[in-house]
């Protein structure tokens, strides 16, 4: 019985019984191609350590469109390839987290650079006694405190 399955599988269309093209006069779906297709799903996932500011957004969008692209194939071509179905779905998959990762990486990275610019300008107002409120004592009135001072001595 697991004979006969693994030789069904073995001959199958899709298999990895594979002829060249030349020899058997007609198109024929490939079994090895999407099968070492697979190490890059694995190196996709691999990089899931990598921190996000080291992703590169054409390669993710690259990994992201082919995967996408090819599963649609994959599902019209017949034999149905399903070999190359999850491999692509794999793809897309890693592709899009990675991409949501270095988004939100991003994001955040701007909501850090906006809070830093407030602190310094709170930070500034505090240190130089900047009073925004019309009529109150500015920049200029601590300044003009602080050169009267320095005159006296």
């Amino acid at each position: 019985m697991a004979a006969n399955k693994l030789q069904a599988f073995w001959n199958h269309p899709a298999g990895p019984k594979t002829k060249l093209i030349a020899e058997c006069n007609k198109l024929k779906v490939h079994f090895w191609a999407p099968t070492f297709k697979w190490g890059i799903s694995v190196a996709n996932i691999a990089d899931f350590s990598k921190p996000p500011e080291k992703l590169s957004y054409p390669q993710q969008l690259a990994v992201t469109f082919t995967g996408l692209i090819w599963t649609r194939y994959s599902l019209v071509i017949t034999p149905k390839n399903w070999n190359l179905f999850s491999v692509n779905v794999a793809m897309a998959g890693t592709g899009l987290y990675q991409l949501s990762r270095k988004i939100n990486f991003l994001n955040n990275q701007k909501e850090a650079e906006v809070t830093t610019y407030h602190e310094r300008v709170l930070s500034f107002q505090f240190l130089f006694r900047v009073n925004p409120e019309p009529g109150g004592p500015g920049l200029h009135d601590y300044l003009s405190e602080t050169e009267t001072a320095v005159a006296k001595e």
